[in-house]
């Protein structure tokens, strides 16, 4: 365990990561998740196809700890959109202007509650997801 190499292939990062059985078959995969994600500087958030799993699961930095999802979904919970330029850390230098849901109501935390994210927090999830369903910005 510990700090994986970023995944920076696009072909092997569009394809749609694989649901979670239990939170007990994923456990490694979150301690590398968030031992690569804090040795990223300017991380907010890295999911498991990013370090080489095909695991539906990623962390998120929210107020300053990496939170993991697992099998992860989300609903807006207002019609705001928020236009954002976002980086990646699987496309150094590369920044894309993109429209996200300013609020969002977030699913698969390992207290099983919905958490209302806003800001860069609803930004970082609805970007961990992207990647998980195989989409790049």
């Amino acid at each position: 365990m510990g700090v994986r190499s970023i995944v920076m292939d696009r072909e092997a990062l569009s394809k749609p990561c694989e649901e979670v059985g239990h939170i007990n078959d994923v456990q490694a995969v979150i301690k590398n998740l968030i031992d690569t994600a804090r040795s990223q500087p300017t991380c907010a958030g890295l999911a498991a196809n990013q370090i080489g799993y095909k695991a539906r699961v990623f962390v998120v930095k929210i107020r300053g700890k990496f939170l993991h999802f697992v099998n992860p979904s989300f609903f807006p919970t207002g019609p705001a959109m928020v236009s954002f330029k976002e980086s990646c850390l699987s496309f150094p230098g590369q920044i894309t202007e993109t429209k996200r849901h300013a609020q969002i109501a977030a699913y698969g935390n390992k207290k099983g509650k919905k958490l209302i994210l806003s800001g860069i927090e609803a930004i970082a999830f609805q970007h961990e997801l992207d990647h998980l369903d195989g989409i790049c910005i």
